[in-house]
């Protein structure tokens, strides 16, 4: 039902594309803990890559980007069981950052459809004259807060991006390593790539998202995780009592393992 409605949603969408350019495609591995309460449901996720410029980027998971790239040009009902066999991403976000003003735009989801919010977000890091060797390359040290939680980020100056995975950018080079203090998100770099030739990625996220503000969509998210069949309903699902049952028990559960965001306090910057 989920992906027959993003293959008729993108089809009728808007024709118009966007685009960043990139020069730097970084991969990182991201392993959290999703249940604060249990050491023991620290996972480690898919890949996510970040495409950066010195004016912006654009972080995304690879199983997201795998799927996005068949919605996006022109998916068709052909593809629904392509789309239904391929692994799905632990994160729906797509992070956009612009360097020039510190804004960022989140690219994130509910259901079936696409929502965006910006933020202003420019951290304050404190340099360290603390160093580690990792495959023979030197990493700095740099800490910072942000939304709740202390971080502590390993950089490299000889790659000239000021940029990072997640909502992370603003040190004197590419960020290796960035972890809390309490270790319940860890991101790592795998592998990057520097391109002596400018390149494009094609993404209509622009185009087919509504516009809201973070306040709002987290809000609209509680209560589709807290009751899911209202949106599913209002999007022409039909359900019987048995069904509805079984989805708010599926919910429930996935709630209880889930309670550990990654950002803790809005109000921290």
């Amino acid at each position: 039902m989920k992906y027959l409605q993003l293959i008729l949603f993108f089809c009728l969408s808007s024709v118009f594309s966007q685009s960043i350019t990139y020069s730097l495609s970084s991969e990182y591995e991201v392993i959290w803990q999703p249940d604060s309460t249990n050491a023991k449901s620290k996972i480690t996720t898919e890949k996510f890559i970040l495409y950066s410029s010195n004016k912006n980027s654009l972080f995304i998971s690879s199983n997201r980007l795998a799927l996005d790239t068949i919605i996006y040009k022109g998916a068709n009902i052909g593809d629904l069981q392509k789309l239904m066999s391929m692994p799905q991403p632990s994160s729906n976000e797509r992070i956009y950052k612009n360097f020039d003003n510190n804004n960022v735009t989140v690219y994130d989801e509910i259901s079936s459809t696409l929502f965006k919010f910006n933020e202003i977000i420019k951290l304050k890091w404190k340099l360290h004259t603390d160093t580690i060797m990792v495959k023979d390359i030197v990493l700095k040290k740099a800490t910072t807060s942000f939304k709740g939680r202390d971080y502590i980020a390993w950089y490299n100056e000889k790659i000239p991006y000021s940029d990072g995975p997640y909502k992370f950018s603003g040190l004197p080079g590419l960020i290796f390593k960035i972890y809390d203090t309490k270790m319940h998100f860890n991101y790592e770099l795998v592998n990057y790539k520097i391109y002596s030739k400018k390149r494009k990625l094609i993404i209509d996220y622009e185009f087919n998202s509504k516009l809201t503000t973070k306040k709002e969509f987290n809000l609209l998210k509680k209560q589709y995780y807290t009751n899911p069949i209202p949106l599913m309903e209002s999007q022409g699902a039909v359900f019987s009592e048995e069904t509805k049952r079984i989805i708010r028990e599926k919910f429930r559960k996935r709630n209880e393992k889930t309670n550990n965001p990654i950002e803790l306090n809005e109000n921290d910057e």
